[in-house]
């Protein structure tokens, strides 16, 4: 299903890792496949990877799927897709959640941050992995009520900013790159320790 999403690693104070998926972004999709890759991460390993990414440039990508014959309109005919998706499969909007175990066993050393896609309307979750602060967080534009207190209480005890995106947002509209009519503000919807992660029946109860 095309739940669109984007799938975010925090770490030394920057995202590292914002990768656009293009299906599936429902807790129930790429969000327990995030879930099931934390379950059994070597977060030293995992860090360390994610420390030494290279972040690459538009241009770049452009050229690779050129490279492997999309036109200069990036008008990619299916066969196309399919075979940039086995050569750069952590560049290609079908990896989603693969891209963290790509990282970690090293398969992939370079990615494209996809930032400006958070700020949009069409992303609806957005998953962070905040290895400063060590949480997992989801983020949803469905979300429309405000943090209870207890979950206010309970999100800033784990070190969760509960304005993430705030100064993402400001800095974008500076630039220009995103028009503020189209930006909806992501709520916050959940938020664990990576050392005391959910049980898959208690995430997919996420709404």
């Amino acid at each position: 299903m095309g739940t669109r999403n984007t799938i975010c690693v925090y770490a030394n104070d920057d995202y590292r890792v914002a990768q656009y998926a293009q299906w599936d972004g429902s807790p129930s999709g790429q969000g327990l496949m995030i879930l099931r890759f934390l379950q059994n991460v070597n977060l030293k390993l995992f860090k360390t990877r994610v420390l030494n990414l290279t972040s690459v440039k538009p241009e770049y990508v452009r050229k690779l799927w050129e490279s492997m014959g999309a036109n200069s309109d990036l008008l990619v005919a299916t066969n196309i897709s399919e075979s940039f998706a086995k050569r750069y499969p952590h560049l290609h909007r079908d990896c989603g959640a693969d891209i963290l175990t790509l990282i970690q066993s090293g398969l992939a050393t370079e990615v494209f941050l996809s930032l400006d896609f958070i700020l949009q309307s069409l992303c609806e979750w957005c998953y962070v992995i905040d290895l400063d602060h060590n949480t997992f967080e989801v983020y949803t534009h469905h979300r429309r009520d405000t943090l209870s207190k207890h979950e206010t209480v309970y999100f800033h005890s784990l070190g969760v900013p509960l304005n993430r995106f705030a100064d993402m947002l400001a800095h974008a509209q500076e630039l220009d790159s995103v028009n503020a009519t189209d930006f909806q503000n992501l709520s916050l919807v959940a938020a664990y320790s990576l050392a005391t992660l959910p049980t898959e029946e208690a995430f997919l109860a996420i709404k």
